[in-house]
Order: C-alpha cells, then sequence, then structure tokens
C-alpha cells in the first residue's frame, strides 16, 4: 500500500497508510479462561467436556469458598457457578465475587430451576442461568462472551 496525501499548513506531505490493530476482547490473554465452580466430579467433567475447546483454558473448583480464592487468583473471564454447594453455595459466592469484581460474568448452572432460585441467582448479580439438562447454553454463552 502507498502513501496516503494529506495536506497540512497548506504544505502537501505523504503519510504512511493508518494501521489498525485488533484488540481482542479477552482482556489481553489470548485464551479465554473458564472457572467450572461445582462439586460433583462427573457433572465437572461433563461440563469439561462440554466447553473445552484449544481457546479456553479451564479451571476447577468444588465449593464456593474455592470459586471466590479461585477468582481472585485466576480473575476468568466467566464463570460456571453450581448453586448446592458447601460450606459456601453459589449464589452466595456469586455475590460476594460480584460485590468486589461486578465486570465478573458468571452464569449459573443448577438442576434448581425453580422461580426461588432463579430470583436468588438474579439478585446475587448472575449474568445467565442454565439448566444443568441443558449445558449447551452454557457454552453458548461462552462462545458468546468470546467473540
Amino acid at each position: 500500500m502507498g502513501r496516503i496525501p494529506h495536506t497540512i499548513g497548506g504544505e502537501a506531505r505523504l503519510f504512511p497508510p493508518p494501521t489498525f490493530a485488533i484488540v481482542p476482547q479477552n482482556h489481553g490473554h489470548c485464551r479465554m479462561k473458564v472457572l467450572i465452580a461445582e462439586d460433583n466430579q462427573n457433572m465437572r467433567q461433563m461440563i469439561r467436556d462440554i466447553i473445552a475447546e484449544p481457546s479456553i483454558e479451564l479451571f476447577e473448583c468444588s465449593s464456593g469458598i474455592e470459586a471466590i480464592e479461585s477468582y481472585e487468583r485466576e480473575h476468568p473471564d466467566c464463570v460456571l457457578m453450581d448453586v448446592e454447594m458447601s460450606p459456601v453455595d453459589g449464589i452466595t459466592a456469586t455475590r460476594v465475587i460480584k460485590k468486589s469484581h461486578p465486570e465478573a460474568k458468571i452464569v449459573i448452572v443448577t438442576q434448581h430451576t425453580d422461580r426461588l432460585t432463579r430470583t436468588a441467582a438474579a439478585e446475587a448479580g448472575a449474568d445467565g442461568f442454565v439448566a444443568k439438562d441443558n449445558l449447551l447454553e452454557a457454552k453458548a454463552f461462552v462462545e458468546r462472551l468470546f467473540l
């Protein structure tokens, strides 16, 4: 590409063409970080199998306390959070993470799809709600974040 003519103060000059930088939405790292917070090992494996991609770095934990600690340490782009964990449940962990990091993207992934659980998740600041019997929705949410 040649130089671009431009006039400055009545004097014609040639400038190199502008360069454009594509800035990834993934906060400067080349892989998307996803934290799976799920106390059931088999369910964690199932979520991992569905979510796993070369462009995604997965982290796992099995309690709300570990989710809070992992978020502080790893700053993932997305958290897939179970509700029923102990000693700290996923709704409480979501509330704690969102209080410190309102930009956090947290999707509740649970078998409890009743109105009370959905309301509690929304009030805690969850960005999404996915039933465990439809984990492809969780993958779609993660993919929308990365594009």
